[in-house]
């Protein structure tokens, strides 16, 4: 336990004059209730000043019984003093614990890096279920402290400033997802520990966690930068109290498995081509986007017969400001198949929006099959469409498929089979899939693009201030 006082508080004037130096760090060693008052031992530096008030080594209130109950030496030399706590509270500004880990110490360490897509950003955006997830199982209750640090820039020639950072440990949805990647944090509810987000190089927090359940539910570590698109290298370290010093660690600590996701199917779109709602004119001749669920093993059956399938499906909106997003909105049309071109919904759609938020969420329960589905992005009415784009993301516990021939209108060029002559990918195998690297590619050049038309957007505004503003 170590104590210091500020040079630029308060109190500082006062503990000079009493022999402590200001901005030091002094050590705690020693805390005893004795019948004259409770009393602090201390150490600092060896030949440098001491306290010289009360409980001085130079101090007349010493007895020589007091002095063996407390084992008082006089060195004026070795830095050490004794002092009441009284004192102590009066003339330091700070105290401070360091947990020292002894061999009953588990410590983990990730290395990692912030880039891409898996810059998702802080929790109140949509893009957060981007960030890298780690899953943490506990088999009893244990104290875990956690450290999360950015490279020292002057060392590693990281960038100089970065955004706040931050890191949040919540529960794990329940089986049968616990092992798939948590798309969304609605409430604080799900928040077991949180390390709130500072502008530092190394933030840290320790928490007493209970065990994990037997039904496979568990902990999702999430450390974060605030700020969607900033990259980063980071280290992320947890110390664990094991229960025996037998070199096994008594928690597991995996990366989610690629394997154990969510199927998943993304397309770029432009609201120029999607800006009309339901029931108004042209909304037929939005743009849609088809897909089909493969039945697997397992699967609940519905009272038709056919296999169910959870989807859950993101739209976001890339091209706007933060605080400045169009009200946007996403009709789900169950079982459309080639349906006809019309204005209005089925009686079997489900909708959600319009909302100006740079993100909204669709969850159903679909049959699967070789009928698609059809998903309509728009634009709430009187919303402009100019050079906004949307990725729209589907999430299924079954694999997705691309359906064709659905008209209108075709598909978005980056997900139509014959784009491209891919050798990683045919048409037999339903297109361009998720791993293809010419769709990988063109995904990256798109939000690039739309990155830099945000820029743009943002410094027209900065030179559209008067003279002598904008600097401000």
């Amino acid at each position: 336990m170590c104590a210091r006082c500020d040079g630029s508080s308060a109190r500082a004037a006062a503990a000079t004059q009493l022999g402590l130096r200001t901005d030091r760090t002094y050590c705690v060693l020693v805390s005893a209730g004795t019948p004259q008052g409770r009393l602090m031992k201390l150490r600092g530096f060896a030949a440098e000043t001491e306290w010289t008030g009360k409980w001085s080594d130079d101090d007349k209130a010493w007895t020589n019984n007091l002095k063996q109950q407390l084992d008082y030496r006089r060195d004026q030399q070795d830095g050490t003093f004794w002092m009441e706590f009284s004192d102590f509270a009066a003339h330091f500004s700070s105290a401070f614990a360091t947990r020292v880990a002894d061999d009953r110490w588990t410590s983990f360490t990730i290395k990692s890096r912030w880039m891409d897509v898996t810059a998702g950003g802080g929790p109140s955006f949509t893009s957060f279920r981007e960030n890298y997830q780690w899953r943490l199982t506990l088999p009893r209750p244990m104290q875990i402290t956690f450290e999360l640090s950015l490279p020292d820039p002057r060392l590693e020639g990281a960038p100089g400033t970065t955004p706040p950072m931050g890191l949040l440990l919540i529960k794990s949805d329940a089986p049968p997802d616990a092992r798939r990647r948590k798309l969304r944090v609605p409430n604080h509810s799900d928040v077991v520990f949180e390390v709130e987000p500072k502008l530092a190089r190394r933030v840290h927090g320790s928490t007493r966690l209970d065990a994990t359940q037997a039904n496979g539910s568990s902990y999702l570590l999430i450390p974060y930068l605030a700020t969607p698109g900033a990259e980063s290298k980071f280290s992320l370290k947890l110390l664990v109290d094991d229960y025996n010093d037998d070199g096994v660690p008594d928690i597991t600590l995996e990366p989610l498995s690629v394997a154990d996701d969510w199927h998943t199917m993304r397309v770029v779109g432009s609201y120029a081509t999607a800006a009309a709602a339901p029931s108004l004119r042209g909304f037929g001749q939005n743009e849609r986007v088809p897909f089909t669920l493969l039945p697997t093993e397992g699967a609940a059956t519905g009272t038709e017969g056919a296999t169910l399938a959870r989807v859950r499906v993101c739209l976001e909106t890339i091209g706007a400001t933060s605080g400045r997003y169009p009200a946007i909105g996403l009709a789900l049309l169950p079982k459309f198949g080639s349906g006809a071109s019309t204005d209005d919904l089925p009686a079997n759609a489900i909708t959600v929006g319009p909302a100006s938020k740079d993100g909204i969420w669709l969850e159903a329960t679909l049959p699967t099959g070789s009928t698609p589905h059809v998903l309509v992005p728009y634009l709430g009415p009187g919303q402009p469409s100019a050079s906004l784009q949307y990725h729209l993301t589907i999430y299924a516990d079954t694999p997705i498929g691309e359906a064709r021939g659905i008209a209108p209108p075709a598909m978005p060029m980056e997900l139509r089979a014959d784009a491209w002559a891919c050798e990683a990918c045919s048409v037999a195998d339903g297109g361009h899939g998720p791993t293809c690297p010419f769709r990988i590619l063109v995904e990256k050049m798109q939000k690039m693009e739309a990155l830099l038309d945000e820029r743009c957007i943002f410094l027209d505004e900065l030179l559209a201030k008067p003279n002598g503003t904008w600097a401000k």
